[in-house]
This record gives structure tokens, sequence and C-alpha cells, in this order.
């Protein structure tokens, strides 16, 4: 392997990448740093375009799937309205007794099981509820479940209406 300083003859373009990455063994390329608000910058992740602009397609991406999924959240509050013959604002209102309740418990756990969303996101578009929230009713419907087979049926009542 030839020195630090030494020339090494340049490969012409067509050259197969592996060769050139074998010829360039030992030698270690720093990107080039520019400056941020830490003072270094690193190169995208997969080496094309900025990391910057990596952080700007991630960030489009989740705006679009949560976007979806809430989309998906507000179908699901919909169709148990629908499907209990409650009043719109049923999933939201701050109302606690078990013929609200329990419909809003299994709408949570759909939401859970069904979107990508954080238990506070969802918690947040049931009339701003704390996570905790969402956490109980996941577990009451789970446990529901486990107790009252038919429950399956409502939820698939539920998910198939048209």
């Amino acid at each position: 392997m030839p020195d630090d300083g030494a020339q090494v003859p340049s490969l012409p373009d067509d050259t197969n990448p592996a060769i050139r990455s074998r010829r360039n063994m030992g030698r270690v390329q720093m990107p080039e740093m520019g400056s941020s608000r830490n003072g270094l910058q690193s190169p995208g992740i997969d080496g094309q375009g900025s990391h910057q602009e990596n952080q700007i397609n991630q960030s489009q991406t989740m705006n679009l799937l949560q976007t979806t999924d809430l989309k998906k959240l507000k179908e699901i509050q919909s169709r148990v309205i629908a499907h209990y013959g409650l009043p719109p604002d049923a999933m939201t209102t701050p109302v606690r007794t078990n013929n609200i309740a329990h419909p809003r418990m299994l709408a949570m756990f759909l939401c859970c099981r069904d979107t990508d969303l954080t238990l506070s996101e969802i918690g947040r578009h049931f009339g701003n509820r704390d996570h905790g929230t969402v956490i109980h009713a996941r577990k009451k419907i789970m446990q529901a479940v486990r107790n009252n087979p038919g429950i399956e049926t409502v939820i698939d009542e539920i998910l198939n209406a048209q």
C-alpha cells in the first residue's frame, strides 16, 4: 500500500465500484462537514441528499401515515356511534354513563388495535382524555372479549358495516 503522501493514479470513471473500493482500502474518506446548530452536519442516511432532506421526507411520510390513521379513527368513531345509535358528540362528551362509556371504550380499543396513533393522540380525539384512560379502555374491552365472545361479533358488525 502506498504511503499517505504518495500519489495514486486515478481510475477511469467506468471502473467497477468494487475495484474502486479495494483500490482505496485503508484510506478513510471523511464527508465534508458543514455548519449547523452544533457545528457538525452529517451526510444523508443513504448517502443521497442531505440529512435535513431525509428528515423532511420522513416527516412528510409520518404526516401522511398520521393523516390516514386520523381518518381511520374518525371512521371508527362514526361507525360505533351509528351502531349504538348515539348522538354525534358521544365520543368526546364528559358523560360517563354506561350507555356512552362502553361504546367509547370499544372505539378506543379499536383505535389502539387498528391505528399507529399514540395513546395520547387517541385520547386527544376522545374529548382530551389522558393516555391512562385509553389504556384502561383497552384493558376493559380485552377482558370483556375474553369473558363474552359475543363482543367479537359486535366488533365485526361495527367494522363491516357499510
